[in-house]
């Protein structure tokens, strides 16, 4: 019977050097532009994140053309604790025209609690009215720096279908799942095309490297242990080698506090396996 979905969830990178990152310091979350827009308003978001698919291995050469032929698996389970979740893929316009009413309602109630107005009323309400109520008026103020919920909720949706390099592509096929860093003031998301342009390039440059996280991002990170790790893919046989030799100088794996075992590192050994060999094998 064939499988569509897979025990493990995948993140890809386009650099040995990355992969091996990922097994010294962890998965860094970095910003993502999500284009949420409808035919009568734009919504494309900045977004603090790190994918993942849960694709079987047999089926991930296009996938590895956009994303790259180094990664590594790990279980659901170390996902779901970690706060990972499907997207939800949407096909149709009026459910993009209800998120983009969502966010400019929140953005309006974002914009009232920041208000003189609204700090002129809770103070007129510590006089005239119940203490209930005042609590309630600044528990809002509360949330001047947290990211609604709905807002966040944005965060896990995506198009069924969206253009990529001049190319209509089926996102669904991806199977995604996302870690999203909620919004604060230290990490922002993007509300806007042009504010998510600013970020990636400050210098006004079309084509230039993606910026490294901030060190509040790099906070945020996920971490694993050996035990977490299904799977390490490197592009060809001959660079598993590299890989073997990254594992065995580790003290720590994947940014985990926990000291990493000889009978540890023979476990993540036995876990590579190359681009190279899946499409002659599988």
């Amino acid at each position: 019977m064939s499988v569509f979905r897979t025990s493990s969830l995948f993140r890809f990178c386009k650099e040995r050097k990355m992969l091996q990152n990922y097994l010294k310091t962890g998965i860094y979350p970095n910003y993502c532009e999500e284009d949420l827009s409808c035919e009568k308003s734009e919504l494309k978001i900045g977004i603090p994140m790190a994918s993942f698919c849960d694709i079987p291995i047999t089926l991930l050469s296009e996938h590895h053309e956009r994303y790259g032929e180094y990664g590594m698996g790990l279980t659901k389970e170390w996902a779901i604790k970690n706060g990972i979740s499907p997207v939800m893929y949407i096909t149709n316009e009026y459910t993009l025209r209800g998120l983009n009413a969502l966010l400019r309602t929140e953005q309006e109630h974002l914009t009232y609690i920041n208000s003189e107005e609204f700090k002129r009323q809770v103070k007129q309400n510590a006089i005239s009215e119940p203490i209930g109520h005042i609590m309630k008026l600044v528990e809002l103020m509360k949330q001047e720096d947290e990211s609604f919920l709905n807002r966040y909720l944005l965060g896990f949706c995506k198009k069924y279908k969206s253009k990529f390099e001049n190319k209509t592509i089926c996102n669904y096929i991806e199977n995604e799942w996302r870690y999203i860093v909620p919004e604060s003031k230290e990490i922002p998301w993007y509300w806007s095309h042009e504010d998510y342009v600013k970020w990636r390039s400050p210098e006004g440059l079309e084509s230039c490297p993606k910026p490294e996280p901030s060190q509040k991002m790099i906070e945020k990170k996920l971490t694993f242990e050996a035990s977490d790790v299904t799977y390490i893919i490197v592009k060809e046989e001959s660079q598993v080698r590299f890989i073997i030799k990254t594992i065995n100088e580790l003290k720590y794996l994947g940014g985990s506090k926990i000291r990493l075992h000889q009978y540890d590192k023979e476990l993540l050994c036995s876990k590579i396996i190359s681009r190279e060999r899946i499409n002659k094998d599988f």
